[in-house]
């Protein structure tokens, strides 16, 4: 059987491509009863409602991009992800991805180039209209520079950026961002099909920030041990729950963790977070949180405790 996914159409949420990327990563990488291969191409469709009342109308796309995808689809192995540079590219995520020989496709005059879509590797870089002055809103980009300005005092402050898709709001903190190199940034991103796995947006970045490599449970977790160890050596009694926060399975457990009463757990990792904060980005510090409404609750733990040590005690803005 063949699935069509498509994501911009009839409406775009921002981030299509990256969007598109993670949802087959995630798909070809669970356990499933069948094989499972998945193709992705960017590219203009033909959009609408077919089908009449016998049949059943249904929504559908059509076109040439349809047609690159679903050969890229077909000359894929099993639990493989061919895509195009278009797609890459245009991903708000970074991908590992390896190149590949030529592709031969039916209705094609040229071979096309395809990609071999690897593991995610957190946030790209985001170069998207950076040579472009930022005009208009200067009220509000004035706000967050000011907050900015107020994190070298050790000012701290929360702040809301909300509107509708496309009306500019993570460019609009890029550009206050850009003119405080002094402040460092740790950006998190969210997922709403992922909204009920606990801590994933904070995961790739927490990451990177322990310098974790991507490796084998075991020594994932030795790993976290041996960083926790070096940067943050008084939160080694609450590695089980350093554990959670960054989806390492950390066998297992501690006193002080078993101590802790189940009520007690979401808040205490909160806690947690914002001592891994101060130990492994000291200083000024931006955090900056994508599509925030799609938090789980026990992110929402997190962000609210980050931003109640913001207004409190920490250079920190939280936004």
């Amino acid at each position: 059987g063949q699935v069509i996914l498509a994501t911009g159409v009839p409406a775009t949420l921002g981030d299509d491509e990256g969007r598109m990327l993670r949802v087959l990563r995630e798909v070809v990488d669970c356990p499933l009863p069948l094989t499972v291969q998945a193709g992705a191409h960017h590219g203009h469709v033909f959009a609408g409602v077919v089908g009449g009342a016998e049949r059943g109308a249904t929504y559908t796309v059509m076109g040439d991009t349809v047609n690159v995808a679903a050969r890229l689809m077909a000359a894929a192995p099993p639990e493989a992800v061919y895509t195009t540079a278009a797609v890459l590219s245009g991903s708000h995520t970074r991908f590992d991805a390896e190149r590949l020989a030529p592709v031969t496709a039916k209705g094609k005059a040229a071979p096309l180039q395809a990609f071999a879509l690897g593991e995610e590797g957190g946030p790209s870089a985001r170069t998207a209209g950076v040579d472009v002055p930022f005009t208009g809103r200067r009220a509000e980009l004035s706000r967050v520079v000011g907050m900015l300005r107020l994190l070298r005092t050790g000012s701290g402050s929360a702040v809301v950026v909300e509107g509708d898709a496309g009306q500019g709001k993570s460019r609009l903190v890029d550009a206050a961002l850009r003119g405080a190199r002094d402040v460092s940034v740790v950006a998190f991103g969210t997922e709403p099909f992922r909204t009920a796995t606990a801590y994933r947006p904070l995961r790739d970045a927490l990451r990177r920030l322990l310098g974790l490599e991507r490796a084998s449970g075991g020594r994932m977790a030795a790993q976290l041990r041996e960083r926790l160890k070096a940067i943050a050596p008084d939160l080694l009694p609450w590695l089980p729950l350093v554990g959670d926060l960054t989806h390492v399975d950390v066998p297992g457990s501690t006193e002080e963790v078993d101590a802790l009463e189940p009520r007690f757990r979401p808040q205490r990792t909160a806690d947690v977070m914002a001592d891994l904060l101060d130990a492994t980005a000291p200083g000024p510090l931006a955090i900056v949180v994508e599509d925030a409404q799609a938090t789980d609750a026990a992110t929402t733990t997190v962000l609210d405790v980050l931003a109640a040590r913001a207004r409190a005690d920490r250079p920190w803005m939280v936004v």
